[in-house]
């Protein structure tokens, strides 16, 4: 395990593995490089919050990211969970 459970992490496991990115601090060099490497690899990107599938590719994680409820909520917490 890499990183922090309250901020940005990598898990990895024998067969499989889970990443993390902090929404309140974004972290682009670090999501970009993930991309790269799930790219290199012929991975797509399972967005947890959606169970979508991406290809990976940073301008599509972008646009899931800013959609998703993990932004709204790291941008006004209040405002997001009284909807």
């Amino acid at each position: 395990m890499f990183g922090d459970e309250r901020s940005d992490s990598i898990e990895l496991w024998d067969d499989s593995f889970f990443i993390r990115l902090d929404m309140r601090r974004f972290n682009a060099a670090l999501a970009r490089s993930i991309v790269g490497l799930a790219a290199a690899d012929g991975l797509m990107l399972g967005m947890v919050e959606t169970g979508h599938l991406l290809p990976a590719s940073y301008p599509m994680l972008l646009r899931q990211i800013v959609q998703s409820r993990a932004l709204k909520f790291a941008r006004d917490p209040i405002g997001t969970l009284s909807v």
